[in-house]
């Protein structure tokens, strides 16, 4: 059975007339697609980040020292980098972070290098004159800047900073090393330093200042290369080796010739005074998170989770308080549930419709094979399996048919030509393909959009390719059998459609059915509100609280403690963790859905922090189904005019009716003590400002003397007073200074006054100016009509020269990227009509298989207004591909123009139902993957492929009464 004759397979020319070449193919192509797949690892593609943070701490400073120590002098340097789109900072008490947003043709690895080199440098001319402050940490984050994945780590017998010190000497190190890994923060324990505590009666005693005592640590403990020694040929290298590197050794530094290091001060290691504390479930631990670099979330969360595994065989226990790659390994498994459920259910429909044994046989065999094909050829071409490509592979198991049933039912009817029934397939086909290849120019916005376009490519190309190639020789027409489905009903159901088709075929009738529905859509499309934010589809909810900006971090750990312990009680709660900062803190609620909504549990959230008094509780980041919400900045000069102008023009903006909330993104800053010096009183004391200052930071903060390397790492060697005597005002002003003229001592009382004053704690900086934001929530309305109300109310307020108004980032960045899919879809458009144009030879037949398409998508978007649901992304890459998909039909219906109407829809009615049912039912199970993306997608896809077969039944007879009347009126004319 190697060869057959043409005569033995009635209507069927194959391109091959040997059975064994092409089962020779389809085994190589089997063979290559399996090799790819074990080759391939299942998640996103690796991308390079196009965002990288600089964050450089440095303990003890204010905020304004912060900005004109360390981020301005570094800003400026970065801002010199070439590449940058976007450069803002943060400067707050003891830290200094610098965001950078690269231009999309700058090249990441390129820009990280030269960032580091520029960094380094200024971090040692720094350094050089600022000993205490922190190596800068360049960090990569993806698009949004929540973590990925957290955890709290606990131990028996261990205290929270030995904790903290493992995780960071331990894990973090092979976290970094994961692909894809970015930032990495510690919450809660306290970060080892070497601490040296004077004793004030031995050091006064001994004559020796604190500042003295920290300048002789640190020119005691250094390594410096002195030059070359010759001798004879050879040439040494010389260098002076004074490191300091035990406890002991800095015990036993001779301070004078009488006195030691450990004569006057207790020297041991201990803990920094935490700036965070971590608590889960009410008790104490310490926890981390990381966020994405955009790398591979489920394949980053997978090597993340055997970290951490690894880590608990060494007794550890982590609790995973966050998992968000751990949710997407479930939309992968719901996605591949999907795309075999519609495989089934499309199998289904084919043992209901038809008869003949070997074409159900081929048919089924043919949806996996090209499945199993695909997956192979993507992986080929460096596609990994997520659940974006599986969605592609779900919505397209269906369509896989389409070529395959028109191949068999044009042998059913002994008419299966090459040349016949081959190039409307083609044409349908590579249609299709035309209008993906706009979606490709999109992975900055939806990295997930290309292996989505590609699948579906990849499944329709090979569908075509077997059913050219495949199905021929194996199959032999005819309908013997009997059919699951009663053959009369389908019979009876073909007839009355197709008498509807011809009933309504008035050219009249066409045009005003598609000119209504074409003007219904757009109205709908009007209509629509845009979503500026994509969907949350996580099991854990993260609020941020801000309580007063003067309390300190163990009152704000006790008041987020108690907090906690009030939600808990709510059943639908499962895990609590909160970490509390120094006026500020975070919750991490993990919660069940099923019983409560999430936006109900963030309403509770809040109504509970606002019982319990000046805590104020709110999600960072807008979600979808809620209000709309946009940030606006204003940049200036002054921090404090900025903050007035935010606090006047929110008022304003809350007078106006559809205003619903408004968050200043700004804390009022706590009373701050300052010493207001009386200059006389120095004068005659002998005693300096500056010397006053350095002797108050010794014995009040104790500052960081030097940088002491030991054991590999770097630690802050601390020196100072002790402090059991300064808890109060009324303690300072008693504090003794020595006058370095006389040696005498002068009450702090005497040489000046105390007074309250403003201190800002926190200054933002947006493209090298400061700057100042708030947030507004209103109404659903239309952004873009919203947002030039709110532009018009702000112009009016009257600035002073060099200040003004930003609109915001986030709605000019979401209007940017639709503006862009809509340019896609025209460009599809564009594309699809050049093809048709070349395929056909005519401008006319273009033109008129492209005339429905407008009504088709209209259907999805009435469907989307009676749904009220919003105009999102997903609508429009639906559109985009329905702008392929749709135009199937009428490509096969003109493809039989010239046998008149009734014959043209009489010969494709069966095939068009079969391929529309397969396709609308492939689609169907995404709608119950619990991502929202996926399930308006198919509500998008199900929606215009079933509006487009109806459409084209109602219209294509008429188009083609009407072109075979307009031909005939011309040639009788000629």
């Amino acid at each position: 059975m190697d060869n057959y004759q043409e005569s033995d397979v009635p209507g069927m020319k194959g391109i091959f007339k040997s059975r064994t070449v092409p089962l020779m193919l389809l085994a190589a192509v089997l063979i290559l697609s399996a090799y790819s797949i074990i080759r391939t690892q299942t998640g996103s593609r690796n991308r390079a980040t196009n965002r990288y943070a600089v964050i450089t701490r440095y303990y003890g400073l204010s905020a304004e020292d912060v900005e004109r120590i360390i981020t301005i002098p570094m800003e400026d340097l970065i801002a010199g980098l070439p590449g940058i789109s976007r450069l803002s900072a943060f400067s707050s008490t003891a830290m200094s972070r610098i965001d950078i947003i690269l231009s999309a043709d700058t090249a990441p690895a390129t820009f990280r290098a030269e960032l580091g080199e520029l960094t380094e440098t200024c971090y040692v001319a720094i350094s050089s004159k600022y000993p205490a402050v922190q190596r800068p940490q360049i960090v990569s984050s993806g698009l949004h800047q929540s973590a990925i994945f957290s955890a709290a780590v606990k131990k028996g017998g261990t205290t929270p900073a030995e904790l903290r010190s493992i995780i960071e000497n331990e894990l973090v190190p092979l976290l970094s090393k994961i692909p894809g890994a970015g930032e990495i923060e510690i919450y809660g324990g306290a970060i080892p330093e070497a601490q040296v505590l004077f004793d004030p009666e031995k050091t006064a005693a001994a004559g020796i200042r604190i500042s003295s005592a920290a300048e002789i640590m640190r020119n005691s403990n250094f390594y410096c290369f002195a030059g070359f020694a010759e001798a004879g040929p050879d040439e040494y290298p010389v260098a002076i080796d004074a490191r300091i590197s035990t406890l002991e050794e800095l015990r036993a530094l001779p301070l004078g010739s009488l006195t030691k290091l450990d004569d006057i001060a207790d020297i041991s290691f201990a803990g920094r005074k935490p700036d965070s504390l971590s608590r889960i479930n009410g008790r104490q631990c310490v926890s981390f998170s990381v966020k994405s670099s955009s790398g591979q979330l489920i394949h980053l969360s997978q090597q993340i989770r055997a970290v951490v595994e690894g880590f608990e065989k060494q007794g550890y226990e982590c609790v995973i308080l966050e998992d968000k790659g751990g949710v997407l390994e479930n939309a992968f498994r719901t996605t591949a549930a999907a795309l075999g459920i519609g495989m089934l259910s499309s199998s289904l429909i084919l043992l209901l419709f038809n008869a003949a044994p070997r074409r159900i046989l081929l048919l089924l065999l043919g949806q996996p094979l090209t499945v199993f094909s695909a997956l192979g050829v993507l992986a080929a071409a460096g596609f990994t399996p997520d659940s974006w490509l599986l969605a592609g592979l779900a919505v397209s198991s269906g369509m896989v048919l389409d070529s395959a049933l028109l191949v068999t039912a044009a042998a059913d009817g002994g008419v299966y030509t090459i040349e016949k029934t081959l190039p409307p397939l083609v044409s349908s086909v590579v249609s299709t393909v035309t209008a993906l290849i706009p979606l490709f120019g999109l992975e900055n916005r939806f990295p997930g959009i290309v292996p989505f376009a590609a699948s579906l490519a990849a499944m329709l190309l090979l569908s075509l390719l077997f059913s050219a190639v495949f199905i021929p020789p194996f199959y032999r027409g005819g309908t013997s059998g009997t059919a699951l489905f009663i053959l009369p009903t389908e019979a009876f159901l073909r007839q009355k459609l197709l008498k509807l088709s011809l009933r309504l075929s008035n050219p009249l009738s066409a045009l005003l059915l598609n000119t209504g529905l074409a003007a219904a859509g757009i109205i709908c499309l009007i209509s629509i509100p845009l979503r500026l934010y994509e969907p949350v589809e996580s099991p854990v909810i993260f609020m941020r609280l801000e309580l007063h900006a003067g309390e300190c971090l163990e009152s704000t750990a006790e008041r987020i403690a108690d907090l906690a312990s009030d939600l808990s009680e709510n059943p639908a709660i499962t895990s609590i963790q909160s970490v509390a900062e120094t006026g500020r803190g975070s919750l991490y609620l993990e919660y069940n859905s099923s019983v409560s909504a999430r936006k109900d549990l963030r309403n509770f959230v809040t109504a509970a922090a606002d019982r319990a008094g000046g805590i104020f509780a709110y999600t960072p980041e807008a979600e979808r189904g809620e209000e709309l919400r946009l940030t606006l900045s204003v940049t200036g000069s002054n921090v404090v005019e900025l903050r007035n102008i935010c606090r006047q023009a929110l008022t304003e903006l809350m007078k106006q009716s559809w205003a619903v909330s408004g968050v200043l993104h700004f804390r009022e800053p706590p009373p701050a003590v300052h010493f207001n010096v009386d200059r006389q009183a120095l004068a005659d004391t002998g005693i300096s400002a500056a010397g006053l200052a350095y002797f108050l930071r010794w014995n009040l903060y104790s500052p960081v003397a030097d940088k002491w390397q030991i054991g590999g790492s770097e630690i802050d060697l601390r020196a100072g007073a002790e402090k059991t005597s300064l808890s109060s005002i009324d303690d300072l002003k008693d504090l003794e200074i020595p006058s370095a003229e006389t040696g005498k001592m002068f009450r702090l009382a005497t040489l000046g006054t105390f007074n309250t004053a403003v201190e800002l704690r926190n200054i933002n900086r947006l493209n090298r100016q400061h700057a100042e934001s708030f947030s507004i929530s209103c109404n659903k309305e239309d952004p873009k009509k919203l947002h030039n109300q709110i532009m018009d109310i702000l112009y009016e307020i009257d600035l002073p020269e060099g200040y003004s108004f930003l609109p915001s980032a986030d709605l000019i960045e979401t209007r940017e990227f639709n503006s862009m899919l809509w340019r896609r879809s025209l460009l599809a458009l564009l594309l699809i009509f050049a093809f048709l144009c070349i395929e056909r030879e005519s401008l006319t037949e273009a033109v008129l298989i492209l005339l429905p398409l407008p009504a088709s998508a209209g259907i999805p978007l009435i469907v989307l207004r009676l749904l009220n649901m919003d105009l999102g992304s997903e609508t429009i890459i639906g559109l985009i591909l329905l702008s392929g998909m749709g135009i199937n039909n009428g490509i096969l219906v003109m493809s039989e123009r010239k046998e008149g109407a009734e014959a043209a829809v009489r010969s494709r009615l069966q095939s068009l139902l079969l391929t529309t049912v397969t396709s609308v039912t492939g689609a169907v199970p995404l709608l119950f993957t619990h991502s929202c993306f996926f399930t308006n997608l198919a509500i998008i896809l199900i929606s215009g492929l079933s509006g487009s077969f109806v459409i084209s039944l109602l219209t294509y007879p008429a188009i083609i009464s009407w072109y075979r009347n307009q031909l005939s009126f011309k040639n009788s004319a000629l």
